[in-house]
């Protein structure tokens, strides 16, 4: 017997068609209900309102505190309910995983076994640190793993985490010399040091060149850099002398870049090493790797300094996708990637026009310019119309202090100028070739008023341009260059 939401009547399963005896309660209606069109009468039952679920652990199953007083934590690309754990819960695991590993088994202190993705951030710390004092523990006698777990901690602390402290910088310097000082004395003990030992103080010469480096490119790190070159050219040394092919390619590219730094030029070189470090980062690790997407924005970053603004703005493009795919949107390294993103596609322009006073210029300013802790820049902000005669900038801004001005002017389109690498599309040209076509500034002629441009398809031959004929999309996607609008709102909101 079941009821019917229309007559509300008790009835056995004959008076119910067999689509129907199979519905819940208030979508049911009988034969006869149905043949005299009865509407329905019974209303769904209320839906209780339940406290919403509190994270749980996956491995012990509970949502409060562990013992320590430890809080679940999720820092791995795990997304839903999936993925939370205590830091106590997970230390465990990997203690009872680790040693009865077969070959080819992920390492259960550095890769969550449930999104199979590397753990970050904090639980990335606190694991890397466990695992440290495990080997030491139960391995003390095992070098190797030793060194393994100091690299594992180091990584955690350079690679893993996002916004690392000062301490934590300190701390990972300290860890690096570490690894160097026990191979040092693994050689003065003639203790055997393996092709992996030899891999591991490779990497330490690296990542100690790399903090130098990542400090960025004022002049009291750029009296730093010698250090850094210094560390690379050890890197070098020691992958060289064991054949490891990846650490000499890193080294190599790393060494090109930082003479480029040291130079102050535009390097085709660097660019060119860049590019490679990416696509090896590809092969060994696949696409979705925290390493491999930092590595695309290292590269997307390079493209850009040297001016191909759209081939930057499209590997970005790329770089999100993939994040979000593969890690979701509230991942640090998906929220990384769109920020740099929204910070490498602002549309820097001087401004020739005497509304700019003091700021006043008639030269197409480089990435280099824009970039420096004391630039100032304006910011094109958009079109007023679809004539495109008349543009609104943003400005004057101050590239590390935040804005001069917040002011919004409206110009002629004549009197701005696009920096070096901004993407561009013309209009209203004889060569119908190239109209509508992408491609980005490489230099400025003031006198001619003209551009070089350098276009996406690389068929068509670089070409100057007037200024009066060169448009700057607000976004180089798909969406927005194809079915959408360039000049409008992006529809992947990625900003």
């Amino acid at each position: 017997m079941k009821i019917c939401a229309a007559c509300c009547n008790e009835l056995p399963q004959s008076n119910f068609s067999k689509k129907q005896w199979k519905l819940k309660q208030y979508e049911r209606r009988c034969t006869d209900c149905i043949n005299a069109k009865r509407e329905l009468q019974l209303k769904p039952p209320p839906r209780t309102i339940k406290e919403e679920d509190k994270p749980t652990c996956y491995i012990c199953l509970g949502d409060g505190p562990d013992e320590s007083g430890g809080e679940v934590v999720r820092n791995c690309s795990c997304r839903g309910s999936a993925g939370f754990v205590h830091p106590s819960c997970a230390v465990k695991y990997a203690e009872q995983k680790y040693d009865n590993r077969k070959q080819g088994d992920e390492d259960p202190w550095r890769i969550c076994p449930n999104c199979h993705q590397d753990y970050i951030d904090e639980l990335a710390l606190h694991l890397a640190k466990m695992f440290v004092s495990f080997i030491e523990k139960n391995h003390p006698h095992n070098h190797t793993l030793i060194l393994r777990a100091q690299v594992t901690r180091l990584e955690s602390l350079t690679t893993k985490i996002h916004n690392r402290s000062y301490t934590q910088t300190k701390e990972a310097e300290q860890v690096a010399n570490s690894i160097l000082h026990k191979v040092g004395q693994m050689n003065l003990r003639q203790i055997q040091i393996t092709y992996q030992d030899r891999i591991y103080e490779a990497y330490a010469y690296e990542i100690l060149g790399c903090m130098i480096v990542e400090e960025g490119v004022n002049e009291r790190v750029k009296r730093k850099l010698p250090n850094a070159l210094r560390y690379f050219e050890k890197s070098l040394e020691v992958s060289t002398a064991n054949n490891f092919d990846h650490g000499i390619m890193r080294a190599k590219g790393l060494i090109r870049m930082v003479n480029s730094k040291l130079s102050g030029q535009v390097n085709d070189d660097s660019l060119k090493s860049h590019k490679l470090m990416y696509e090896q980062r590809l092969k060994w690790s696949g696409e979705s790797h925290n390493d491999t997407i930092k590595s695309g924005m290292h590269y997307a970053k390079e493209l850009k300094c040297n001016h191909f603004g759209v081939k930057a703005e499209r590997l970005f493009i790329e770089l999100y996708g993939i994040s979000a795919r593969y890690h979701g949107l509230d991942h640090e390294v998906t929220k990384d990637v769109s920020s740099k993103r929204a910070h490498y596609m602002v549309r820097v322009v001087s401004v020739s026009s005497n509304e700019a006073g003091r700021f006043q210029s008639t030269r197409a300013l480089s990435t280099q310019d824009y970039y420096n802790d004391n630039a100032v820049f304006y910011q094109l902000r958009q079109y007023n119309d679809e004539s495109f005669e008349r543009c609104v900038v943003k400005g004057p801004l101050l590239y590390s202090g935040g804005p001069i001005s917040n002011n919004e002017i409206s110009l002629s389109s004549d009197e701005v100028i696009f920096a070096l690498g901004t993407p561009v599309t013309c209009h209203g040209l004889e060569r119908v070739d190239i109209i509508g076509q992408l491609g980005d500034v490489r230099s400025w002629n003031s006198e001619s008023k003209c551009y070089t441009i350098h276009w996406e398809d690389e068929s068509i031959d670089p070409c100057e341009v007037h200024q009066s004929n060169v448009r700057v999309p607000n976004c180089v996607c798909d969406q927005c260059m194809g079915k959408g609008d360039p000049f409008g709102e992006c529809p992947l909101n990625m900003k």
